[in-house]
């Protein structure tokens, strides 16, 4: 769902499944459609993400809702994600990339935050933001497992600016293969579209044509 101030955006993960992980004693866990955090002594946390497209000089501040009441699991074991690095060839000498087993990180629950906002990046005149929701946070210590497997997250866009007609907010020209990328990869695309601002040059060419309808006659 979304309104001129923000996007709701609802995450809903299948039942986890726990299998043996690679280390002996430790589990991995599965849910598909989900990408898996790959952080080194960090356990190997399924998580959902999205791109979201924010109006011109807009911040996005996210707030998890919970909807559903997170499910608890003791003695839970995790597997953690393993350092990269490079081992040599026997053959040739030569240096192949690997992982290294680490010791896991044991200072409390993770990931602290269940809701992350990259900062806004640019991309062919839209402002995009990278949504990362945790459903999973987990203890190493206490051998915890907190799940959540239905909340809603809302992503405020504080400080967006009006758009106007000299080349700052939105423009008319189209941008096929753009919006086909857009529509495909960003969740709020069709927002998106009243947002897309003009390239650089034109933005200067507006200002200078709005600054000389501004500027008095001169007298002869």
């Amino acid at each position: 769902a979304s309104d001129e101030s923000g996007i709701t955006l609802r995450v809903e993960i299948p039942a986890p499944s726990l299998a043996p992980g690679r280390t002996p004693g430790r589990q991995r866990l599965g849910v598909g459609g989900l990408q898996v955090a790959d952080e080194p002594g960090r356990p190997l946390l399924p998580y959902a993400t999205a791109l979201v497209a924010i109006p011109p000089g807009a911040r996005a501040v996210a707030t998890l809702l919970p909807v559903e009441d997170e499910e608890v699991a003791e003695g839970v074991r995790l597997e953690v994600a393993r350092r990269p690095a490079f081992r040599t060839d026997e053959w040739d000498g030569s240096a192949v990339p690997t992982r290294e087993p680490v010791e896991p990180i044991a200072d409390g629950r993770w990931p602290s935050a269940p809701v992350l906002v990259s900062e806004p990046y640019s991309w062919r005149g839209h402002r995009l933001v990278r949504v990362v929701a945790h459903p999973f946070t987990y203890d190493e210590a206490a051998a915890r497992l907190w799940t959540r497997r239905r909340f809603d997250v809302r992503i405020e866009f504080a400080g967006a600016r009006p758009l106007t007609i000299a080349g700052v907010g939105a423009i008319a020209t189209p941008d096929v293969a753009g919006r086909a990328v857009l529509e495909r990869a960003v969740i709020n695309s069709a927002q998106a579209a009243a947002w897309r601002e003009a390239p650089l040059h034109a933005r200067r060419m507006g200002a200078g044509a709005a600054d000389l309808l501004r500027a008095p006659a001169s007298r002869p």
